[in-house]
């Protein structure tokens, strides 16, 4: 039977259905009986370009994070403390009125099926999440020390995109957010210095909401191409010659 072209809108939840609906059966799934893989909303932002490094990432050993100063963590629990119980028009006059809240907040999703793919789950941590009055519904607020123009932001689309479908197809026992219309960055990029009168030293910054579209096909999508075909591969795939990463690891393994 040939494989049909990708379709992530018939991502599904119940693998009965999985077996059962002829909509959705378009050949046997050698993975829907095993594990399902684990992901991180974070780390589909900055996905390694090498498959090799992907699947060893995941079943062998992780690439080291380096060394992540607590000064980031301190900076992060000021800005949740600071915007929790502020309106969301503060933060950008194109949001609906609403309130910030729920800082920290561990997520976790259903596990979910794409045809002719091994099933997964995601599992990640809110910064901020924004509930709107009415039937606006909510959005996903995520804090960033970084320039409101750079081009890099727009990697973030996966990352807040994978909270979004975790809030609205949560794990069994964990409450629903749904819908979640608002994807956002708030970049908090210090910008001068300036002096107390008791001496005081602080850092001057103006916030900066940048906007991101949501896109659920796109994300699954890329979830299903880029990292579970890697996963589902029977071996590691050979080391990209380009890859840093790769040839670190040879070198080391060889004995240089």
């Amino acid at each position: 039977m040939t494989t049909p072209a990708f379709n992530p809108r018939l991502a599904i939840t119940d693998p009965q259905v999985w077996r059962e609906d002829q909509n959705v059966v378009f050949l046997d799934n050698p993975y829907l009986d095993g594990p399902p893989v684990k992901l991180s909303p974070s780390l589909l932002s900055f996905l390694p370009d090498c498959d090799s490094c992907i699947f060893y990432d995941y079943y062998s050993v992780k690439h080291p994070r380096g060394i992540f100063p607590r000064i980031f963590n301190d900076i992060d629990g000021l800005n949740k403390e600071f915007f929790t119980g502020k309106d969301t028009r503060e933060i950008s006059p194109e949001l609906p009125p609403g309130k910030l809240g729920g800082g920290d907040m561990f997520i976790q999703s259903e596990v979910i099926y794409i045809p002719g793919h091994r099933p997964f789950y995601m599992t990640g941590k809110l910064d901020m999440l924004a509930t709107f009055e009415g039937d606006a519904g909510f959005g996903v607020i995520d804090f960033k020390t970084a320039n409101p123009k750079a081009d890099h932001l727009q990697h973030y689309t996966r990352q807040l995109g994978a909270y979004a479908l975790i809030l609205d197809r949560p794990a069994t026992n964990r409450q629903r957010f749904f819908p979640v219309n608002f994807l956002g960055l708030l970049c908090l990029m210090p910008s001068q210095m300036c002096q107390s009168p008791t001496g005081k030293i602080g850092y001057l910054v103006e916030p900066t909401y940048v906007p991101l579209q949501r896109d659920d096909d796109a994300l699954l999508h890329f979830i299903a191409n880029r990292v579970l075909r890697v996963l589902e591969l029977p071996t590691q795939p050979e080391p990209s010659p380009s890859c840093e990463w790769c040839c670190y690891r040879d070198a080391v393994l060889s004995g240089i």
